[in-house]
C-alpha cells in the first residue's frame, strides 16, 4: 500500500504572519488575567497523623531519655523490632521518648515481647505515658520481690506487672503476666461527659482486657510524651541484675479521641 499524500491547498496558511506573536502577546496576557480571577485550587491536604504508629523499622519521631549509665548503647533497631537492654551488675535506667509531647486523650497500645527476665533481678520494661514526675501512668513489668511472687501466689512461668498512677491521685496495684510471651499493653485516656470535670479516666489493659481504672485528678490541659524502656529498678527484685535483661517492641500506637486538644 502506498502512503497517500494530502496536498496543502494554501501553503501561506502555514506561515506565520507579522500579526501572529501580538496575539500570542495578548492570548497570554488573558490568560493570566482570567487565571488571577479565579480560586486557587485548594491546599494539598497531608495524610492526617491519627492514628500515630510507629512500627519502629528506625527510630523516626524518637529520642533518647536515658538515666544514670544508661544510653543509646542500650537499644537498637533489630529485624524491625526496637530491642532495648540493660546491663548485668549496673543501674542502667534505657528509655527512649517521642520526641513530640502532644499526646492526650486516646488509645495508646504497645505490643511488647516479654522474656524470662533474671530471677531475683531489679529490673523492670517500662510502657508509659509521661508529662511530669507528678502525672506518669506506668506499665512496669519484673520478676519482682520473693515475698510480692509468694503473696500473689506467681506461677514460675509469671511476672509482676505493676499499673501506676504516680499522683494525682497515687494509685499502684500488681498483677501477673506470662513471661516469654508477646503481650499488648494499653493505656486508654478518655475524658468522659460534663459531669467528670474535665478529667480524664484512664485505663489499663493487657491484651485487650481491662485490668485497672482510675479517675485522675486533672484533664486535657496535660499532653503526654510515649515511652518505651528497660530500666534496673530496686523496687522489681531483691538484688541487682546478674543477668542482662531485655524486651523487643513490635509497635508503638496512639490514636487520638475526638476532642479539641488533640492533635489532628
Amino acid at each position: 500500500m502506498t502512503e497517500e499524500t494530502v496536498p496543502i491547498r494554501n501553503p501561506e496558511a502555514c506561515r506565520p504572519s507579522a500579526n501572529q506573536p501580538v496575539l500570542f502577546i495578548l492570548f497570554f496576557a488573558g490568560c493570566l488575567v482570567i487565571g488571577c480571577t479565579r480560586k486557587n485550587p485548594e491546599k494539598t491536604v497531608e495524610p492526617e497523623s491519627n492514628p500515630f504508629r510507629w512500627e519502629f523499622n528506625d527510630l523516626n519521631g524518637w529520642t533518647d531519655d536515658s538515666q544514670n549509665t544508661g544510653g543509646p548503647h542500650n537499644y537498637a533497631i533489630t529485624d524491625g523490632k526496637l530491642r532495648i537492654h540493660t546491663r548485668a551488675g549496673t543501674w542502667d535506667r534505657a528509655k527512649v521518648r517521642t520526641v513530640q509531647q502532644v499526646f492526650r486523650a486516646g488509645l495508646t497500645r504497645w505490643r511488647v515481647y516479654v522474656p524470662a527476665m533474671g530471677e531475683g533481678d531489679q529490673a523492670s520494661i517500662g510502657a508509659f505515658l509521661y508529662h511530669s514526675d507528678s502525672r506518669e501512668l506506668d506499665f512496669e513489668i519484673g520478676y519482682g520481690k520473693s515475698a510480692d511472687r509468694a503473696g500473689m501466689k506467681a506461677a514460675p512461668d509469671e511476672l509482676i506487672v505493676f499499673t501506676t498512677s504516680q499522683a494525682d491521685p497515687y494509685k499502684s496495684t500488681k498483677h501477673l503476666i506470662k513471661r516469654e510471651q508477646w503481650h499488648e499493653l494499653s493505656i486508654a485516656l478518655t475524658l468522659p461527659d460534663s459531669g467528670a470535670g474535665g478529667r480524664y479516666e484512664v485505663a489499663w489493659g493487657v491484651d485487650g482486657e481491662s485490668i485497672e481504672e482510675a479517675r485522675l485528678d486533672f484533664g486535657d490541659e496535660t499532653a503526654f510524651y510515649l515511652y518505651c524502656s528497660v530500666e534496673n529498678l530496686q523496687f522489681l527484685g531483691d538484688h541487682i541484675p546478674a543477668l542482662e535483661n531485655y524486651a523487643l517492641f513490635d509497635f508503638v500506637e496512639h490514636v487520638a479521641q475526638d476532642t479539641p486538644g488533640n492533635p489532628p
